[in-house]
């Protein structure tokens, strides 16, 4: 009897492989997308990190992070997407419309986290409570009223202003004019 379970034990030992391998777990893998330069997304990194700490994820040990920072070129950005999206990470964690809307273009499996201005509008989400397929995340939409008091304090701090103009990147498609 002794016999049989020392056998059976030496055979599971064998299927399972060597204790070194069996502590060997693959960590899940995180793609963190940004399309200026390395430094230049501080409190956004920062939150990132926060978010990371708060959940009780430490890069390393419980979770790998791969940074990817375009240096401001959308040539570069679509080339990082495309090869982090060949690298079947477990999700990628975008900034921005446009760094959101490369990423979408090149995959509808992986997840997709983002920080976005319009996700609804911007087509990446049905709506911001049910958000469907493989994209979700924040909205920093402003929206009419937010627009309406930014007009107010900006007159209150220039009284004299008769013109107020706003920039945009008439090229960034995924930016509509408000």
């Amino acid at each position: 009897m002794k016999r049989r379970k020392l056998i059976a034990l030496v055979g599971s030992a064998a299927i399972a492989g060597p204790p070194a391998a069996r502590a060997q777990k693959r960590l899940p893998r995180v793609v963190y997308l940004w399309l200026g330069a390395a430094g230049s997304d501080g409190e956004s990194l920062k939150g990132f990190q926060a978010g990371l700490r708060e959940f009780r994820y430490q890069e390393g040990c419980n979770l790998i992070v791969d940074y990817r920072y375009a240096d401001g070129s959308e040539g570069r950005l679509a080339e990082l997407a495309a090869a982090a999206i060949a690298e079947r990470p477990d999700l990628i964690y975008t900034l921005g419309t446009g760094v959101t809307g490369t990423v979408a273009k090149l995959t509808r499996t992986i997840p997709i986290v983002s920080v976005t201005g319009d996700p609804v509008g911007s087509g990446f989400a049905k709506s911001l409570a049910r958000p469907g397929g493989n994209i979700t995340g924040t909205a920093n939409t402003t929206g009419p009223e937010l627009v309406e008091k930014w007009v107010e304090l900006l007159s209150e701090i220039t009284p004299r202003a008769r013109r107020i103009a706003m920039l945009r990147n008439a090229l960034n498609t995924f930016a509509p004019p408000s």
